[in-house]
């Protein structure tokens, strides 16, 4: 199965907050896909319906500006249960004009 993952690990509040919002823009635009999260424990609650799975790291936001131990191999593991992963790189601030021409950001396979 084709995943696209979003990594939505960051040490602001206000740009997790923002990547888990973009989120159902994909959701809409690739049904054919399943969409991934990575994320903020503390985000769980954020986390809206045709997401067909979501990996959540416990930990405070300021302790995401350094590397995560045990979060690489954690990912390789699981990511051998998909055919094909995109990798988000990132979105765009949502503005009336970005939402409406449904510009999402870019994609890479990994």
């Amino acid at each position: 199965k084709e995943i696209i993952l979003f990594n939505c690990l960051d040490y602001s509040w206000w740009r997790v907050f923002l990547k888990l919002i973009n989120i159902q823009k994909y959701v809409k635009k690739f049904p054919q896909k399943g969409v991934l999260i990575l994320a903020p424990q503390s985000f769980l609650w954020l986390v809206s319906k045709g997401i067909c799975e979501a990996w959540f790291v416990e930990a405070k936001l300021t302790d995401f500006k350094n590397r995560i131990s045990n979060l690489d191999s954690f990912i390789k593991g699981e990511s051998k249960r998909f055919d094909s992963i995109l990798l988000v790189h990132s979105d765009p601030p949502i503005t009336r004009k970005n939402y409406l021409s449904g510009n999402i950001g870019d994609t890479e396979r990994i």
